[in-house]
């Protein structure tokens, strides 16, 4: 009895995110997927955006909150332990750190929303005295 005790005791502290959110950027009106992988299943992950307008909570315990856009907020959390993130249609409001949770452990990544795609200038020459 004493054994089964000590065992429902450590198992929880064995569990970890296997796979954290990386920074990331996308171009405004593109979707894009903010991965995060528990090493358990995990019904009661949380998702909570910290932007200019504060500290969103997007899901908390497996649920989207009232106020949220389903269309454009969806987690995946599967029954292998995935808890994705995607933005639909990102907003330059949609900007911040965000904050994936399994209730154990917490992990966070950047998201830039920029409004037209990064360009840059090549200037090529025919000869090395123009450099």
């Amino acid at each position: 009895m004493l054994l089964l005790l000590i065992t429902f005791i450590i198992r929880p502290s064995l569990t970890k995110l296997i796979t954290r959110p990386r920074n990331m950027a996308v171009v405004a009106g593109n979707d894009v997927i903010i991965r995060c992988s528990s090493d358990q299943v995990r019904w009661n992950a949380s998702w909570t955006r910290f932007g200019e307008d504060g500290r969103v909570s997007l899901f908390r315990e497996g649920q989207r909150m009232p106020e949220i856009d389903g269309r454009r907020f969806v987690m995946e959390a599967t029954d292998s332990g995935r808890l994705d993130l995607s933005v639909r249609e990102a907003r330059v409001e949609d900007a911040g750190l965000y904050v994936c949770s399994d209730s154990e452990h917490h992990a966070s990544a950047h998201l830039l929303v920029v409004t037209s795609p990064p360009t840059c200038s090549v200037i090529m020459s025919s000869s090395l005295r123009e450099l």
